[in-house]
């Protein structure tokens, strides 16, 4: 029976693929990523983050004082990170709003977002990632009952409405809408005035004309098949990374801002004193 197994085995056609290698990138996200998911259900993952980050008037506020510490309070949060054989050193800008990194080269964003999920986790800033990609978030492989049913569910795919989207983001968080979304309302360009309206010379004018002409069908009333409601798509959003430079750039240390040249109390006191007077001293 042994020596039957041993040649069917020997002149058997079939073939086992192996799976390829993985890359650094997948070793790396597969390290990081299930710990910033399990922190997502810690409590105090927001700790560090003060309440005026969620307030934009106390924000300004805060940050329009001169003698404010939060600039110097996140340059002291500090994340060493080894990646592609280079020292990364990354803390978080308060002023801007996302993750200044030095490094000998400037790095891809997918590799600062794993540095990124490991930085929030460190420091207790959570709701700083705001990339709302839901690899970040969800578990993209199919387990148990739907690895079984996985041809079935492909089947089903064929049945839905192309007008149904399956969302590839999450909901942006709080404070990706209050930075930045909002912001983008307040400066999106002024398109209903008293502007001058000027003809542009088309050359497909003719082609429009047809267009136009197809379109009166629908326009009359009468109802277009493919007339159905889109599911609008929720837009990406990403972490904010800005390159401060090579590691000799970078101010581990803090330094005290001093007075330069000679100072003296007996010094500070005369004031007013001038050499008229001083030569009045010598008489």
């Amino acid at each position: 029976m042994q020596l039957l197994h041993f040649f069917t085995c020997c002149f058997s056609t079939t073939t086992v693929k192996e799976d390829p290698p993985k890359t650094p990138y997948e070793l790396l996200f597969e390290n990081e990523n299930p710990r910033f998911k399990s922190f997502s259900n810690v409590e105090n993952k927001n700790s560090n983050i003060e309440k005026f980050y969620y307030n934009k008037d106390d924000y300004n506020n805060v940050l329009k004082d001169i003698n404010n510490t939060q600039e110097s309070l996140w340059k002291s949060r500090i994340l060493t990170y080894t990646i592609r054989n280079n020292q990364v050193f990354m803390y978080y800008d308060p002023y801007k709003m996302g993750f200044t990194y030095y490094c000998v080269e400037s790095l891809p964003y997918y590799l600062l977002n794993i540095i990124a999920m490991k930085y929030v986790r460190v420091f207790y800033c959570y709701d700083f990632f705001m990339d709302n990609q839901k690899i970040y978030f969800e578990n993209t492989e199919l387990e148990g009952k739907e690895v079984e049913n996985k041809g079935q569910l492909a089947a089903d795919n064929d049945n839905i409405n192309n007008n149904e989207i399956k969302q590839e983001n999450n909901y942006p968080n709080f404070l990706y809408k209050l930075h930045y979304i909002e912001l983008d309302k307040k400066n999106k360009p002024i398109t209903n005035g008293p502007f001058a309206k000027l003809k542009k010379n088309n050359i497909n004018t003719t082609v429009d004309k047809t267009k136009n002409n197809k379109n009166k069908d629908t326009e009359d009333g009468k109802i277009n098949k493919n007339d159905t409601p889109e599911i609008p798509t929720i837009p990406r959003c990403k972490n904010k990374f800005i390159h401060g430079g090579n590691l000799y750039n970078f101010e581990v240390l803090k330094k005290e801002k001093t007075e330069k040249g000679f100072r003296s109390p007996v010094i500070d006191n005369m004031k007013g004193f001038s050499y008229k007077d001083f030569k009045a001293l010598q008489k």
